[in-house]
């Protein structure tokens, strides 16, 4: 991603917890009705000289608009939603072209989930309009979440893991704070499940990770190379489909 990235509108606190309120009773359609590309609330990054055009806005919305039509919206459609959060994450990365530091305000994400794109992050969520699904939380927030996975483990990556995946990965920060080493473990994994191992994916994952956790006690990840990172991560998930392929035959 670009160092010369965009900036986006922020959204403060007290303007998300009112549209949040005025949001609360209506349908997706009447929802969709109130998106817009702007807000009279709205903040910026102070020293930032790229900002997101309105019209750049509004092409962003449409393309995660017809994701989320290909999936079922309006109608709520849980078990699709998965295949929308993988397709999501990385057509933010790429057309959102977000400065990190940016990114990692919350008051972004509210503006995205409120005002660009309230009717999605609604119908993804269903009935479920928890508050942390629209104030930027990092795991939370409806597309706050998806970015940071693609910006972590990469597009390729972000397109193929399942939710379980990206917790087991995402929630140990000494792998999730380093997009290289988090790429480096999620490319690991799914070559691994590529194999078709004896045990679920996330039975797998969840084995490795307990490896990558002890030997994280002696090992800075982020000090090794790539080539260095590749082949220990690669030792790590031959011996844990070593360990549970034994114990699958034992069962």
């Amino acid at each position: 991603m670009s160092a010369s990235g965009n900036v986006y509108p922020r959204l403060d606190d007290a303007a998300a917890d009112e549209l949040m309120r005025n949001h609360a009773s209506l349908e997706i359609k009447a929802i969709a009705a109130l998106a817009a590309t702007s807000h009279p609330r709205v903040s910026w990054y102070e020293t930032a000289t790229s900002r997101i055009s309105e019209n750049q806005l509004h092409e962003l919305r449409l393309v995660i608009l017809d994701i989320a039509r290909s999936e079922g919206y309006p109608v709520p459609t849980p078990r699709r939603y998965a295949g929308f959060d993988q397709r999501v994450g990385p057509e933010l990365l790429r057309r959102m072209n977000i400065l990190p530091a940016d990114a990692s305000h919350p008051g972004v994400w509210m503006f995205i989930s409120l005002v660009l794109l309230p009717d999605v992050a609604v119908w993804r969520w269903a009935a479920d309009r928890h508050r942390d699904r629209f104030t930027g939380r990092q795991h939370r927030d409806t597309f706050r979440r998806l970015w940071s996975r693609a910006y972590a483990v990469g597009e390729h990556a972000a397109a193929q893991l399942l939710e379980d995946e990206f917790t087991g990965i995402m929630e140990r920060t000494s792998i999730a704070g380093d997009p290289r080493v988090a790429k480096a473990v999620a490319a690991a994994h799914l070559s691994a499940v590529a194999k078709e191992p004896p045990v679920s994916r996330t039975d797998l994952l969840r084995e490795a990770m307990k490896r990558i956790r002890r030997m994280s006690v002696v090992v800075h990840f982020p000090a090794l190379d790539g080539a260095q990172l590749q082949r220990l991560l690669e030792e790590v998930y031959r011996d844990t489909l070593e360990a549970v392929g034994s114990r699958a035959q034992s069962s």
